[in-house]
């Protein structure tokens, strides 16, 4: 019985050391695109007289870039959040992958136009699993984001199911800059807090992955990457199928 309680309170120190980790990592990384923002807005409204309409572009260009930055820090923080909340419960319901992933595909359509990206869906045309809907639509957002992130102009991005073992794997493939096997061993781990900056010079943080290993875990499923400096990467997951 003292085993047990020794090992369930180095359990709740290691999780409270990570939520210390956490949110040091989102206090530090929270801060940039807002301090960005107050520069950005004190200028144009010293110098607006001055500024030339491509001037103004330019700043309303960036602004927005350090708006969208900080949004999707929010909206993770969020998410993780919930989860971390004592009266939340994790109820598996039917969920079909291919309308999830068509709805990020939207939703990301005018960041990866802007870069001349192609978003390729080749996962059919229902993809049934055990899990859920919000948490899977988090990884799936996460995952695409970062490989419109890291691939250059005139790329492919390309997602795709596959059943295996009574799991869909489901992955998120691009042809960018790929990740080096240093890196890569440091990728879901929250001490070690990785940040790469993207082919435009696009800020991340490394939260959105640690909150996919989580929402991953929490579903009963892994999570993984495969990836080669120079020639791009595969991010995948996996999920119960529905029965």
């Amino acid at each position: 019985k003292n085993e047990e309680i020794a090992r369930k309170n180095e359990a709740l120190t290691n999780l409270n050391a990570e939520k210390d980790k956490l949110f040091r990592v989102i206090a530090h990384d929270l801060k940039n695109p807002i301090s960005v923002m107050i520069n950005f807005t004190d200028h144009v409204m010293n110098e607006i007289e001055s500024l030339s309409p491509d001037e103004m572009r330019e700043f309303m260009k960036a602004l927005n870039k350090s708006s969208r930055e900080g949004f999707a820090l929010l909206e993770n923080l969020m998410d993780w959040a919930r989860m971390q909340t004592e009266d939340y419960t994790f109820e598996p319901e039917e969920i079909d992958i291919t309308e999830i992933a068509q709805k990020n595909i939207e939703m990301l359509h005018s960041i990866a136009e802007n870069k001349n990206i192609d978003l390729i869906l080749q996962t059919g045309e229902e993809i049934k699993c055990m899990g859920n809907r919000n948490m899977t639509a988090t990884i799936i957002r996460n995952l695409m984001g970062n490989a419109v992130k890291f691939t250059p102009e005139g790329g492919k991005i390309t997602i795709r199911a596959e059943n295996k073992n009574g799991f869909y794997e489901i992955s998120v493939i691009d042809n960018g800059i790929g990740i080096s096997k240093e890196d890569q061993n440091r990728l879901f781990k929250i001490d070690e807090h990785l940040t790469t900056v993207g082919t435009n010079d696009e800020k991340g943080t490394g939260l959105g992955l640690i909150i996919c290993r989580d929402f991953v875990n929490k579903q009963g499923g892994s999570i993984g990457v495969e990836s080669k400096s120079g020639e791009g990467s595969r991010f995948y997951f996996t999920l119960p199928l529905a029965e």
